[in-house]
C-alpha cells in the first residue's frame, strides 16, 4: 500500500520547515516551472502543492537552473522522498 502524497499550503509548509512565507511561495513558483519538464500537472492543485515535489525543488533549484548541470540531476520519484518527508 503506498502513503498519500501530502498536497499542503504554503502556510503549512512554512510551519515545517520555518522558512519565511516569501521564500516557500519563491520555491512553489519553481515547481510550477518545472511542469512539463520534470514534474507532473498534479503537483500543484489549486493552492496546494505536492510536499514531495517542493523538497525536491529545493534541494535541486540551483542545478535545475544551469543548463548543463541540469543533466546531473537524478529525476524525480515521488518515492525517494517519502521517507524524507
Amino acid at each position: 500500500m503506498t502513503k498519500p502524497v501530502p498536497y499542503l499550503r504554503i502556510s503549512k509548509i512554512c510551519e515545517l520547515t520555518g522558512l519565511s512565507r516569501w521564500t516557500v511561495a519563491a520555491i512553489r513558483d519553481g515547481v510550477k516551472a518545472e511542469i512539463g519538464r520534470r514534474y507532473p500537472k498534479t503537483v500543484i492543485v489549486d493552492d496546494l502543492v505536492n510536499y514531495y515535489a517542493w523538497l525536491d525543488y529545493r534541494m535541486y533549484k540551483t542545478r535545475l537552473r544551469d543548463k548543463n548541470l541540469r543533466k546531473t540531476v537524478p529525476p524525480f520519484r515521488k518515492e525517494d522522498w517519502e521517507d524524507v518527508a
